[in-house]
């Protein structure tokens, strides 16, 4: 207990990442000036247990709701 209680002062952190479904593996679209694109995909994990992610874009101009 107390080897754990060190590591965790440290913040050594052991953990077995949880496996994770994603319906789509990529998302593109070419859009003109003005126009919209609407659309959705999951990401869960297999063994049920909370997530948390971040979602990003190669475009600066690119918007998230």
């Amino acid at each position: 207990m107390k080897k754990r209680i060190e590591q965790l002062l440290n913040e050594e952190f052991e953990y077995e990442p949880s496996p994770m479904r994603i319906s789509q593996a990529r998302i593109h679209a070419v859009l003109r000036k003005g126009a919209a694109f609407r659309g959705e995909f999951t990401v869960e994990s297999e063994d049920q247990k909370k997530m948390k992610g971040f979602i990003y874009s190669s475009s600066p101009r690119m918007g998230y709701k």
